[in-house]
């Protein structure tokens, strides 16, 4: 009843604010107590030994196999978007090239009150915020009120490129909704707005300002060159410009990118080649088959543009200059599953749904020019796990980290406890980062099999002992006030029971329960 007598419309809002709410159910799943959403920026072993001195002081999560993406030099240009740091240049894979895209940067050096310890986590939560922003200006835009004009949101919110740039921890989906600002502002005739919109979008991903031919709203008899245009335009590209020219004047080198276009369509049907091969060939089935329904959406958004000409509408100036670009992009942008190619196409994925929705177009056209939305959320889909952690989380402003070492089984969980079995002897190893080290306890619960006597000792000096039965007691030892890894040694002076008759039983000395880091409060 409640729901009938809500208007269309406000019914239509409910099932965006459903949307909204699994959209941060899945982001919510990356967060780690510690690394918070760092391992968005897909950092590798192979990365780990050339990233800046800043990156070793806080908590960036570290993938154990190779993998590495470009979110994580964006991230370390934050900590100096003025590019002077000589740490940058071993760190990047193209310092030049990276720099260009320098505005997430530099907004989260800005918010994050240059505070090192908060600009990686801050850059790495502006896609997220991004992604809420652009569902508001869409909702705006496409006015929701029915199943189409939902599918349409959808498929710009859900596309492959919007959730890889979140997933990745890239520049491309703030870069649309800078896009989508500016042309918002163009529709509510506020031209010079959308201009300076467009220049920031510019210093997001230099391919934004490919948007500009929304400007380009030539009516009969008008002279092309108009100053108004050309105050716009320049508007829109000199900040892009003077900043190339800071780039070279830094580094002395400017890198074109040019190796990602290549000759038209020739390797866009390439592309079509190896997803095809890759569906007979490839073990990842599920992230080959989503990858070709979403080259079959990009297709389609295009052939729509290219099929039915309206040179008067801005949005299908903004989507067939895309959909061109789409022909001459080369193969590093296509290679992979899906591909760089669909954030790249994000402009032109919106520019189909609004086209779309105004010209009131079936839903089966809605439906196919959206299949990406599987590959999207397949990026969202595997949660980066390590079950080798005993504990991690946050105190008194220092974040702390507790791996099993030699000697403990691996980590058991219920719905309330986390505990670890020890065969006699065994190593935590524990990692913090503090912006000031101050002294810090491990808590935790202790148990045995048999009777035992159980110490533990750190940088060979001991630091706690006890007698340990069958019944739970609560243990606590100091932890030396320090930033980095240390081993907590811990031992027991009698063997551990075994588990079961198997050959492969574990020998159980004692158990640790609910272990648990809290720092001293500093003043």
């Amino acid at each position: 009843m409640l729901l009938k007598s809500l208007s269309k419309h406000a019914r239509w809002s409910m099932g965006c604010a459903l949307c909204v709410l699994v959209f941060s159910f899945l982001v919510s799943r990356f967060w780690h107590p510690a690394y918070g959403f760092t391992s968005f920026l897909q950092m590798d072993v192979s990365s780990d030994p050339t990233k800046i001195s800043a990156f070793k002081e806080v908590p960036v999560y570290i993938y154990k196999e190779t993998g590495g993406y470009d979110g994580q030099y964006y991230a370390q240009i934050a900590y100096d978007p003025s590019l002077k740091s000589h740490e940058l240049n071993a760190a990047m894979d193209s310092l030049p090239y990276r720099a260009r895209r320098i505005l997430p940067s530099v907004l989260a050096y800005v918010f994050a009150l240059g505070n090192p310890h908060w600009i990686v986590h801050v850059y790495c939560a502006l896609n997220i915020i991004a992604w809420f922003i652009l569902a508001y200006l869409v909702w705006r835009i496409l006015y929701v009120d029915d199943l189409k004009s939902f599918i349409a949101w959808a498929g710009v919110l859900f596309s492959a490129g919007a959730l890889a740039s979140i997933r990745l921890a890239l520049t491309d989906l703030i870069a649309l909704c800078i896009i989508a600002g500016a042309m918002f502002a163009i529709e509510r005739n506020k031209k010079s707005r959308s201009a300076y919109l467009f220049a920031a979008a510019g210093l997001c991903r230099e391919t934004s300002l490919l948007s500009l031919s929304a400007y380009l709203d030539l009516k009969k008899n008008e002279p092309w060159f108009t100053f108004k245009r050309l105050q716009l335009i320049t508007i829109s590209i000199l900040p892009l410009g003077l900043w190339l020219l800071y780039i070279r004047h830094q580094t002395g080198l400017i890198d074109s990118g040019i190796g990602n276009l290549s000759w038209p369509v020739t390797d866009y049907i390439l592309k079509w080649n190896s997803t095809l091969d890759s569906l007979y060939t490839s073990k990842e089935y599920l992230l080959t088959l989503t990858s070709l329904l979403a080259l079959i959406g990009l297709t389609t958004q295009a052939y729509y543009l290219f099929s039915k000409l309206e040179f008067s509408s801005m949005w299908w100036r903004l989507g067939i200059t895309y959909s061109t670009f789409m022909l001459f992009l080369g193969k590093p942008v296509w290679e992979g599953f899906p591909g760089a190619a669909y954030r790249v196409l994000l402009p032109l994925t919106l520019a189909f749904n609004v086209i779309a929705r105004r010209r009131k177009a079936g839903l089966l056209l809605l439906i196919v020019g959206n299949l990406g939305i599987l590959s999207g959320l397949l990026n969202l889909k595997d949660v980066p796990y390590d079950n080798q952690e005993l504990f991690s989380g946050k105190s008194h402003g220092t974040s702390s980290i507790i791996r099993l070492g030699v000697g403990f089984y691996g980590c058991e969980k219920s719905t309330r406890h986390t505990w670890t079995w020890c065969s006699g002897n065994g190593i935590l190893k524990m990692t913090s980062w503090a912006e000031k080290p101050t002294p810090a306890y491990l808590h935790f619960t202790i148990r045995s099999l048999k009777p035992c006597h159980v110490s533990a000792k750190i940088n060979n000096t001991l630091c706690y002992e006890t007698d340990v039965s069958s019944i739970k007691h609560e243990g606590q030892l100091s932890l030396p006030a320090t930033n980095g890894t240390y081993d907590i040694i811990f031992s027991s002076d009698k063997p551990g029971v075994l588990e079961s008759e198997n050959k492969d039983a574990r020998q159980l000395a004692f158990s640790l329960i609910d272990v648990r880091v809290d720092s001293v409060a500093t003043p």
